[in-house]
């Protein structure tokens, strides 16, 4: 039985890892994977390239990169055909994982998706029904998505994060430190975040401590941030376990944040062209990114306000961050109170080893049709 795993972001390998954790003891061939540093570096996995790299919202984000992707596919197709592959599991990421569907069904292949496009969507579109249609099973993050995928090879089992979150840590919720998170993607940090990072120093005006998340970070950032107020910090849990308020890019992160009870400012642009696009052609109408207001709203159903105040496309700039900034801390009370609501509410909703329910189910499936 050969198995072959698709990530293309941080967040979805860290849920690969996990699953992978769970049932490589059980897989008694080949596990075959493209991702990033943690699926290179699992043991007994097969790693054919780094597809993290080229993560990238929009339509025009990844110009410079297209060449190397399109070297990168062909060799990744030629690997496909070259090897027999049973099971692929595809984790998120479109973009990949839908071509790689016409190609995978071709050699009848059994197909597992894993937080499948357009789980944020209320409205059912052509891609649910391709999803549906060439899937054998596909496990949805939220329970308001079988509102949209409602196949009999749709499955639920909670969202993955819970599983990966520290419960236990602890958490000083200092409202002088101020946590930035610019991104886990070169294009977040080098255009996305570029109002935020490069007035990084006019922050210590407001707080005593800044904590910047530096995994991505450039080297010519790091030489911007000389100060004692400013320090750099790969360390995910070390910055939000002292910061009391956060700025960062839209994304699992800004989850992240309200599950450990952060009041965040979640921003986001992309390209004109691609924000064009996104609603003239594709006709994709959003009123809101941040995932903590879209569960509080569609899975809680606990009202339709922004716990999470958001800045989007000509909205955000670094005076309104700062505005933002502004009516946080001279609300922290409130915003606190509704966040650390949103952490008892999450956890009460959702079971709490999703990731050991789905790889129990995995197995289960893939034993059943071993070949």
């Amino acid at each position: 039985m050969n198995i072959f795993i698709s990530v293309c972001d941080y967040s979805s390998e860290l849920y690969a890892y996990k699953i992978l954790e769970y049932i490589k003891e059980e897989i008694d061939g080949n596990i075959f994977a493209i991702g990033g540093g943690l699926l290179k570096d699992f043991r007994g996995v097969n790693f054919w390239l780094d597809s993290v790299k080229y993560s990238a919202v929009g339509f025009f984000e990844n110009l410079p990169r297209i060449p190397f992707m399109f070297f990168d596919y062909l060799k990744l197709k030629k690997l496909l055909r070259s090897n027999r592959i049973d099971y692929a599991i595809l984790f998120d990421s479109p973009a990949v994982n839908l071509r790689l569907i016409r190609l995978l069904r071709g050699r009848g292949v059994k197909i597992i998706y894993i937080i499948p496009p357009k789980s944020w969507s209320l409205e059912r579109s052509k891609v649910h029904d391709f999803v549906e249609n060439n899937c054998d099973v596909i496990i949805v993050p939220f329970k308001f998505n079988l509102n949209v995928y409602k196949g009999k090879n749709v499955f639920y089992f909670g969202h993955p994060i819970v599983e990966i979150v520290k419960k236990d840590l602890t958490l000083e919720n200092r409202k002088s430190v101020l946590g930035i998170f610019p991104g886990s993607r070169k294009f977040e940090v080098e255009f996305v975040s570029k109002p935020v990072l490069d007035n990084v120093l006019s922050f210590t005006k407001k707080f005593q401590e800044i904590f910047i998340s530096s995994t991505f970070l450039t080297k010519q950032y790091l030489r911007k941030f000389n100060s004692d107020i400013v320090k750099v910090s790969e360390d995910y849990y070390e910055i939000i376990s002292k910061a009391g308020v956060a700025l960062a890019v839209s994304g699992t992160v800004v989850l992240k944040n309200a599950i450990y009870s952060v009041p965040t400012i979640c921003f986001y642009k992309v390209y004109k062209i691609s924000e064009f696009i996104f609603r003239k052609i594709k006709k994709i109408k959003v009123d809101k990114i941040a995932l903590p207001n879209i569960l509080w709203e569609y899975e809680f159903k606990l009202g339709n306000e922004f716990i999470i105040p958001e800045l989007i496309q000509d909205e955000y700039n670094y005076l309104s961050v700062v505005d933002k900034l502004d009516n946080i801390l001279e609300n922290y009370d409130y915003y606190l109170s509704k966040i650390k609501e949103f952490r008892k509410t999450f956890f009460e909703f959702y079971p709490p080893f999703p990731l050991k329910d789905i790889s129990e189910f995995l197995l289960g499936f893939m034993k059943k049709g071993k070949r």
